[in-house]
């Protein structure tokens, strides 16, 4: 069963709870978890896009960079305020 998140994330059901799908795509890709440094990027800006040619092992701060570039000029989807 999958759940869509307002933020336009997907979560999966996978070992007893929802995940994120992104993220149990990309461990599943390394054959190993994330550290705790890792984030998935969605190459296209699209939060529901996990196909692995739209995901990207970056750092947090490589990420937030990256994120700016999306989202110039307003908020992030799914971001309050």
């Amino acid at each position: 069963m999958a759940k869509n998140m307002l933020s336009g994330h997907k979560q999966i059901w996978n070992d007893g709870e929802y995940q994120y799908e992104h993220r149990v795509k990309m461990e599943k890709k390394l054959g190993r978890k994330l550290r705790d440094d890792e984030h998935i990027h969605h190459k296209n800006g699209d939060p529901g896009d996990n196909r692995m040619s739209n995901l990207q092992v970056v750092t947090k701060a490589e990420h937030n960079k990256v994120d700016k570039t999306h989202h110039k000029g307003g908020r992030k989807r799914g971001s309050r305020g």
